[in-house]
């Protein structure tokens, strides 16, 4: 189980990531709704009265050659103006009475918007007679999802949210584990560094970790170091890490007893390389990488390997340091997908024997 301050981190960053995608969603949703005319309804409805009530003041002064002293005159006309309330008052599309003034030989008529008041924006934008809603009158973002819900846009907004919090939970989740795998970074549970790529022999050994392992030298510019038994992804285990001119270049994780018993399975001498240890080992690589093993990055390759000689399974974190010529580079790319069975010493031959004695030795502690 990754740990909490992880899953923390990416719970946080899908709901991040969902609210952005959610805000996204209903922007563009507004965008393109926000003139239709289910959200304006009321708008459209006030802009007709409007135009019928202009038509009927310009009959009425054509009849009587006077303005009418206010609408209720205009009900005279045998014609439809618009709705009305029940007080019998011309209302416009909010149920309110339009506002109708005289002054000379001139009149305003006006619809002060659903809120009744002067001035406004979006909804609340004044209204006059005209054949077209002024570009002002559209809803504002906040109005067309809380005043005017017509649903479509919080659904959708939702379900692109949702649909991103989901994706971030399963594309990140494999990168959760304590280190990054495919990046060739271990770490153990309790946040010790204990590989990457690049790292230095004297940066290692200078860690808390480094500093308890058992440390071997061996010429021309060999050092292996051996941990103490850690936890890694829940597992015990024991690193072993050699490095070449003082940089990193495999690191190796070996289960101990304890870990083999809770799982039924043997260690060292005992190990089998068809046994259940091998598939226990591969399957904790496809659970960390979310493939099967071996692969190769830029960085190196990872495998599960048996040794025949020290006679149990681990697994290899093989590093390619930047400074490797072509030569080396090409015998690399060369190694079969069974990976090397061990580390090469100084003169080219494997610490099987060594490493199996090790390998006991740790589990047993």
């Amino acid at each position: 189980m990754p740990p909490l301050r992880k899953v923390a981190r990416l719970v946080a960053l899908a709901l991040g990531s969902g609210l952005v995608a959610f805000a996204l969603a209903v922007v563009v949703v507004w965008r393109v709704f926000r003139d239709h005319p289910g959200p304006r309804s009321e708008q459209y409805t006030t802009q007709g009265g409007l135009l019928r009530l202009d038509g009927a003041v310009a009959e009425y002064r054509e009849q009587t050659h006077e303005l009418p002293a206010s609408l209720a005159d205009l009900r005279s006309l045998d014609s439809y103006l618009t709705r009305l309330d029940r007080q019998g008052r011309l209302v416009d599309g909010w149920g309110r009475p339009f506002h109708y003034s005289v002054t000379g030989d001139r009149y305003l008529l006006l619809s002060y918007g659903r809120d009744d008041k002067p001035g406004g924006k979006g909804l609340d934008y004044d209204l006059a007679p005209g054949r077209r809603l002024p570009s002002e009158g559209t809803p504002t973002l906040v109005q067309f999802l809380l005043d005017k819900p017509t649903g479509g846009g919080l659904i959708v907004g939702a379900f692109a949210g949702t649909c991103m919090m989901v994706s971030v939970l399963v594309l990140c989740w494999p990168l959760l584990s304590e280190g990054n795998w495919r990046a060739g970074t271990l770490r153990t549970d309790s946040g010790d560094l204990l590989a990457r790529p690049g790292l230095s022999a004297e940066e290692f050994l200078n860690t808390p970790l480094g500093g308890a392992a058992k440390v071997e030298r061996r010429p021309p510019a060999y050092i292996r170091a051996t941990t103490d038994p850690v936890t890694l992804g829940g597992y015990e285990c024991v690193a072993r890490l050699w490095f070449e001119e003082g940089l990193l270049e495999e690191a190796e994780i070996v289960v101990t007893e304890s870990t083999a018993e809770r799982f039924g399975f043997e260690t060292g001498f005992a190990a089998r390389h068809d046994g259940p240890e091998v598939e226990f080992l591969e399957e904790w690589i496809r659970r960390e990488t979310g493939r099967k093993p071996p692969m190769r990055f830029r960085w190196g390759e990872i495998g599960q390997v048996y040794d025949g000689i020290g006679g149990y399974a681990r697994i290899r974190f093989g590093y390619r340091p930047p400074r490797c010529n072509e030569t080396r580079a090409g015998s690399a790319s060369g190694e079969t997908d069974d990976m090397p069975s061990g580390p090469r010493g100084p003169k080219g031959e494997t610490d099987g024997q060594e490493d199996s004695e090790a390998g006991t030795a740790a589990g047993s502690r």
